[in-house]
């Protein structure tokens, strides 16, 4: 829409993804996920979201027979350089979503934790911060960037047992920074704070990350 004529400027800020992964023998999985997005002012812009999950078994079902999904939804509030998010989720008692070939793409994916269990809901919050923006020129910092999220998943269901899993709970801190001096190079801090009920101890995650692109040619 963002290319077509003006009768499409109400739809000019959405965007659809819509794609089918078929294993033989394994699984099939249909994702939509369709997205909107619209500056209200130079300063302000909002962000809306949907996600569906479709997975089944399929053939000689060579992981089990199961057949599932999940539902999720995220909104973003952006003032210069802030962006404020919120996220549910809620994904199908029969089982889990899998996805064995790469990284969860679910809205609700932090550092440890996927929150796609069978009959997991969870919800999130977080803030990020462009520091190389205009809202505190005070503090400008540019290509760096910082994320706090926190995420709950509760009403998860072992399946083979049929019992209760305790809430989940994780919460984040990233900081990435691209100096523009330095073309190729990245560096991240990566800070983690897990906790699954009935435990009351948190589990910590925390990564430093340094990146350098090397051109060969």
């Amino acid at each position: 829409p963002a290319r077509g004529p003006e009768a499409l400027a109400p739809i000019k800020g959405s965007q659809v993804y819509l794609g089918n992964y078929f294993v033989p023998d394994v699984l099939n999985t249909v994702f939509l996920n369709p997205e909107y997005r619209h500056a209200l002012t130079d300063e302000w812009r909002l962000m809306f979201g949907v996600q569906y999950w479709n997975q089944r078994s399929v053939g000689s079902e060579l992981i089990g027979n199961f057949s599932t999904w999940q539902a999720g939804a995220r909104a973003e509030v952006g003032w210069r350089g802030l962006t404020f998010l919120a996220m549910m989720s809620a994904t199908g008692a029969d089982a889990g979503i899998r996805s064995p070939y790469g990284g969860w793409p679910g809205y609700i994916s932090l550092l440890e934790t996927d929150f796609n269990l069978a009959n997991e809901k969870a919800w999130e919050i977080g803030v990020t911060y462009d520091w190389g923006g205009t809202t505190f020129k005070a503090l400008r910092a540019p290509g760096l960037w910082t994320s706090l999220l926190y995420a709950e998943g509760f009403s998860v269901k072992a399946t083979a047992q049929s019992v209760a899993v305790g809430k989940r709970r994780e919460a984040d801190l990233f900081n990435v920074w691209r100096p523009a001096q330095v073309p190729g190079f990245q560096f991240r801090t990566l800070f983690s704070l897990i906790q699954q009920d009935p435990q009351s101890r948190l589990y910590y995650d925390i990564r430093l990350i340094m990146d350098f692109e090397v051109p060969l040619l």
